[in-house]
């Protein structure tokens, strides 16, 4: 059961990141996720990946 929960975790945070965003689990309940710049400045991914934590 463990496992099919992380990879919901997984599968819940590419959703809420963009198609050009890329997120891996990297080892038992760790994940990398990594975001290319907008022209904006900095993006901030915590606020954004905490909504994949979220109750549905």
């Amino acid at each position: 059961m463990g496992d099919h929960f992380l990879a919901a975790i997984g599968e819940r945070m590419r959703g809420v990141l963009r198609d050009e965003d890329f997120v891996a689990r990297i080892g038992g309940d760790e994940f990398v996720a990594l975001s290319s710049p907008l022209r904006s400045g900095v993006r901030i991914l915590p606020p954004c990946c905490a909504r994949a934590f979220r109750p549905p």
